[in-house]
């Protein structure tokens, strides 16, 4: 196959025909988009793959209407694949059909139920053992970063093929290694459900994952991640009932991670879950007081499975947020401003969703307080709207409805604020059943 064939070359390749097409030097291209020429020569060569912010900006600029930025899209996903071993997603069925990859997790939870409930064929090939200890991390590395659609079918595929080797007759070697294998693969499945807005499913697997992880916590070897997975499934079952709007159920569910479950890799975020919570309640004062905590110890490390750590982008982004829920708008404005420039920072390195949450912070900042700007709020949500087409995340979807209902029919006479509108509940109606609330 031709370079020109895959993705990342034809990514390459339109680049270059667009640019031409507009007239424009690498130079030229490059002032338009804040990059060095270098580096726009770099990414044209294929010496350097671009990263998401950088594309999205030669979209814009060449006015490709988001073709790039899917391109991009595809060739990132061929890169994942290829990285664990894995075939390449079918480009055709995650862009047109996401019904499927719901329905596939909606049909493998059923499986995770009737697994949970009978809680031994020969072990696995060591080397497979191995591999798909691998597979894991790699997933818990590229989380963030990687379209729900394509990771569904290496989640669901994975955590299939460690559950017929836990229902044989795994050795007392490989069953502690199999156990936390499973522990880590449901609980991906349970939280890609979550995103999508699935919470039986959700539900289902976070389930299964606890089941596993207590056990595999008995293991020495096992211990700690396991205790790792076991609180990111309680966050996992709080931020469940956060977003079902029962506040107090969410806060008494992250008890275990405070407990048992306690480990210093998620503690920061168990305190970013607590004070979102707790301004839901009406508790400011001890709102604050968790968000210093979260401050204290957050820390910029690998991801390890389970949910992932908080670092600078991330304080910013539930500092913003947990203001906005406390409706101050001074505070949500400046650390929605400092979140928003931490993740675009970061490159292609960010997490999509918690940065759409930024922006939504952001936009919503602009409504509160006696004098809300409705069209400089609509500008920055038309911006996430877009992106929800490609990969729907159930919990921006909510946030950007509750900004829509911070509208008031005279600011709906407003423009941006109408296109929003419209745009918004287009893609609402085309999300798959169950995606969003």
């Amino acid at each position: 196959m031709h370079d020109e064939d895959e993705p990342a070359g034809r990514l390459r390749a339109e680049i270059r025909a667009r640019r031409l097409a507009a007239g424009l030097s690498q130079r030229g291209l490059a002032d338009l988009v804040g990059y060095s020429r270098g580096y726009v020569c770099k990414v044209e060569s294929g010496a350097t793959f671009p990263p998401d912010r950088l594309v999205e900006a030669i979209d814009r600029a060449l006015h490709a209407g988001g073709r790039l930025t899917e391109l991009r899209e595809r060739a990132w996903r061929h890169r994942q694949a290829d990285r664990i071993g894995l075939p390449r997603p079918d480009e055709e069925e995650i862009t047109t059909d996401r019904r499927q990859f719901v329905g596939g997790l909606a049909a493998a939870a059923i499986v995770a139920a009737e697994v949970s409930r009978r809680m031994a064929k020969a072990d696995p090939d060591p080397l497979t053992l191995d591999e798909l200890e691998d597979d894991v991390d790699g997933i818990a590395v590229g989380y963030a970063t990687t379209p729900h659609a394509a990771l569904v079918p290496i989640v669901t595929g994975h955590w299939r093929h460690v559950e017929d080797a836990l229902d044989g007759r795994a050795g007392p070697a490989t069953r502690p290694r199999l156990t936390l294998l499973a522990a880590s693969y449901a609980f991906f499945a349970a939280r890609l459900a979550f995103n999508t807005g699935d919470f039986a499913s959700c539900r289902r697997f976070a389930v299964l994952a606890s089941q596993h992880a207590d056990q595999a916590r008995t293991w020495p070897r096992q211990a700690e991640a396991a205790t790792i997975l076991a609180a990111s499934t309680a966050a996992l079952r709080s931020s469940m009932a956060y977003w079902s709007g029962n506040h107090q159920a969410a806060l008494d569910l992250l008890q275990p991670a405070l407990g048992d479950f306690d480990h210093p890799y998620l503690t920061a975020r168990i305190a970013a879950y607590q004070s979102r919570t707790l301004a839901q309640l009406g508790q400011p004062a001890a709102a604050r007081v968790a968000l210093d905590r979260m401050e204290a110890t957050a820390h910029d490390v690998r991801p390890r499975p389970g949910e992932t750590p908080v670092a600078e982008a991330a304080v910013a982004m539930f500092r913003a947020g947990v203001a906005t829920r406390l409706g101050d708008r001074v505070t949500a404005d400046q650390w929605g401003t400092v979140a928003v420039a931490a993740y675009q920072d970061s490159a292609g390195d960010r997490s999509s969703e918690e940065y759409k949450h930024a922006l939504v912070n952001l936009a919503t900042a602009r409504m509160l307080g006696p004098a809300p700007e409705p069209d400089a709020a609509a500008t920055i949500a038309l911006g996430i709207v877009d992106g929800l087409a490609v990969s729907p995340t159930h919990t921006v979807t909510e946030r950007l409805g509750e900004l829509g209902g911070m509208f008031t029919p005279a600011h709906r006479k407003v423009p941006a604020v109408r296109e929003f509108a419209e745009r918004y509940r287009s893609i609402r109606l085309a999300l798959p059943a169950g995606s969003s609330a």
